[in-house]
């Protein structure tokens, strides 16, 4: 059944609506319960239009790209996802500066970076998601965040108040943002890149790559780096260390490549996925006193009390 006041959200917007959709097709863990309602902005005035509905109505909105560092809850999402992507996925470069959509695929920007032979974002090759996602948790290695090359930034509020944010207004942080912190949208972003040598460039990616597949697990739904490196400590280190590495819970498994990742071995639950994360964060702690906190962002409602943690 539609909750009475999402009834509406159809006639509202041009873009795609959904009800009961389950977040499992709309996450790279490829678990999660129903949302409420599921929209895809047709453009930017459908953001608009769908903060305006969210706003009369009185219900939640939650803004997600790719789906990548979400763990949904097994009970789903009430109110509104709004879906970015279509409709704020152009790239216009104006020499090595760069306006690109919130929407754009992170991987996209790279590569036509990456082919106009200019640096800055090689650091984020294979780093999945949107270019709005990953400005707003600030995506990047313990080399380089994205923020270090983000000029300005075009936010719209939850009120759908739309305001530019300086660099120094961003709030940039480990995994965090004023966006991430305060909700709303990432319209577009502003980039400041530097012209580089195309061989230099070439063997970085290359050597940034083979990194890559070599470390972490391919192949097996993940939401990438599971919980956030404590002071002076690896996470997925401490986790190897404490003999956790392979170990299965349900449809969940630790990678035996990266201890920091959890993979959905197929059929996994988000209530595997928890329960293996409290394992983890229960075993870390007793043995080493070091509490882990997560990167992913878990969200929705969920069928057991979560830890004060989560």
């Amino acid at each position: 059944m539609i909750p009475t006041p999402l009834t509406g959200l159809k006639s509202a917007i041009r873009g795609e609506v959904l009800f009961g959709e389950p977040m499992a097709h709309h996450t790279s863990f490829a678990v999660g319960g129903p949302a409420d309602a599921f929209a895809v902005p047709y453009d930017a005035d459908d953001v608009l239009n769908i903060y305006d509905y969210s706003c009369k109505m009185h219900v939640p909105v939650l803004v997600i790209g790719g789906g990548t560092n979400l763990l949904v809850g097994d009970l789903g999402i009430r109110g509104i996802v709004m879906k970015v992507g279509k409709g704020l996925d152009e790239i216009c470069w104006e020499g090595d500066s760069v306006v690109v959509g919130g929407g754009v695929a992170l991987s996209r920007f790279v590569s036509e970076s990456v082919e106009r032979n200019l640096a800055g974002l090689q650091y984020c090759y294979g780093i999945p998601g949107t270019v709005g996602g990953a400005v707003a948790m600030n995506a990047g290695t313990s080399a380089m965040y994205i923020s270090r090359c983000v000029v300005e930034v075009g936010y719209i509020l939850p009120s759908g108040e739309k305001m530019t944010l300086t660099h120094e207004k961003m709030g940039f942080d480990y995994r965090s943002s004023v966006v991430l912190r305060s909700g709303g949208l990432i319209e577009w972003v502003r980039f400041q890149l530097k012209p580089a040598d195309p061989q230099v460039l070439k063997a970085n990616i290359e050597k940034i790559r083979d990194y890559r597949q070599r470390t972490q697990p391919w192949g097996y739904p993940n939401a990438g780096c599971v919980f956030r490196n404590p002071p002076a400590a690896f996470a997925g280190q401490l986790i190897d260390q404490a003999g956790l590495k392979g170990q299965r819970l349900g449809g969940v498994a630790i990678s035996d490549i990266h201890a920091n990742f959890l993979v959905n071995m197929g059929g996994a639950t988000s209530l595997d996925v928890i329960q293996m994360m409290m394992k983890i964060v229960g075993t870390i702690y007793s043995l080493y006193n070091i509490r882990l906190l997560p990167e992913v962002r878990i969200l929705g409602e969920w069928s057991v009390s979560l830890p004060s943690w989560a």
